[in-house]
């Protein structure tokens, strides 16, 4: 050990790896953005052949390079990218028949749901009746208690008792009216039911258009499509509202 120590005091375990790519791409990155910082701070523009065909040269390392980089990325990742394909492609169908009995099921489920709706607005009903009649019954014995005739301390007694049961009748047909079918089953979980969903139908297509048309995301899809357009036809571009325009960009 010593005399490893003596001919090379720096080696350790593990200096006779190969190198890591990351590291060693890494440093090529480096070496060209410090070689393109050079240019930025030594030019400020390019008045002869001789340069520009030296920067041009730069230019071609620089796309080399980023050539390579985009090979080893996709090199690398193919695997990951295969494996999880692997995953999906195998977990994909059998979620897809977890799909297939959840709609079975839930299509079944409405079923007894429908049924169940139907009662409590039957029930809700009756309870309503029996609210509108104790109410009646209340108002006819006030009047007879307020009219003093016959059994007025009985009548001024069954008024305010039929009243307290119409107050209470008339609680129960409020609540009646808001319940909702639910179902929970045995093994546990959360009761569910009906759940409502909105969608908008599109009956002008014209007046939805023009009032998001303002929106970020219609803006950038109309530009997309403007772009596609005016690659494709040019100078012809005859697309309403669009004007097709290049510019110079340097290769």
């Amino acid at each position: 050990m010593n005399e490893i120590a003596e001919i090379n005091p720096r080696a350790v375990i593990g200096d006779n790896a190969p190198p890591d790519p990351r590291a060693t791409t890494k440093a090529r990155v480096d070496e060209l953005v410090s070689g393109a910082n050079v240019w930025a701070n030594a030019l400020k523009d390019i008045s002869d052949a001789t340069t520009a065909a030296a920067c041009q040269d730069f230019i071609n390392q620089v796309k080399a390079e980023a050539e390579a980089v985009e090979a080893k990325r996709v090199a690398e990742a193919k695997p990951h990218r295969e494996a999880l394909q692997e995953i999906q492609d195998w977990y994909k169908p059998v979620g897809a028949l977890l799909e297939g009995c959840d709609k079975i099921l839930k299509r079944l489920k409405g079923t007894w749901l429908a049924h169940e709706e139907a009662r409590l607005k039957r029930e809700a009903a009756e309870r309503e009746a029996e609210a509108l009649r104790l109410i009646a019954e209340a108002d006819a014995a006030k009047k007879a208690a307020e009219a003093g005739t016959g059994d007025a301390v009985q009548n001024a007694v069954a008024a305010e008792l039929l009243t307290k049961e119409a107050d209470k009748a008339v609680r129960v047909a409020d609540a009646a009216f808001t319940a909702k079918p639910r179902v929970s089953g045995a093994m546990g979980g959360r009761a569910s039911g009906f759940r409502t969903v909105w969608e908008g139908e599109i009956t002008d297509y014209d007046a939805a258009l023009a009032h998001y048309k303002s929106r970020d995301s219609i803006r950038a899809e109309v530009q997309r499509l403007a772009n596609a357009d005016a690659t494709a036809m040019k100078e012809a571009c005859n697309i309403p509202g669009i004007k097709a325009k290049s510019d110079r960009k340097v290769m």
